[in-house]
């Protein structure tokens, strides 16, 4: 084994042992979880949903063209 990997075996052993032996630790460690899961969402929403962003911001735009095309179409066959 290299270095690196001991140091990982080591850090995550200490870690398994604190989990196995205390309570509050193993709640430590799914609330984390949670939490890092929680603003991996958050960012991802962010990123997908947030109108400053420019692809967003094309992509509202082509749904509102179409939309009044829609509209405007609707309108014409009314007349």
């Amino acid at each position: 084994m290299t270095t690196s990997q001991s140091i990982y075996f080591l850090i995550f052993g200490c870690l398994l042992y604190l989990i196995f032996t205390d309570e509050n630790v193993a709640k430590l460690v799914g609330y984390l979880g949670r939490l890092i899961q929680f603003q991996y969402n958050k960012a991802k929403w962010l990123l997908l949903h947030l109108p400053s962003n420019p692809i967003v911001k094309y992509i509202i735009y082509r749904r509102s063209l179409k939309t009044a095309e829609k509209i405007l179409k609707s309108i014409r066959d009314k007349e």
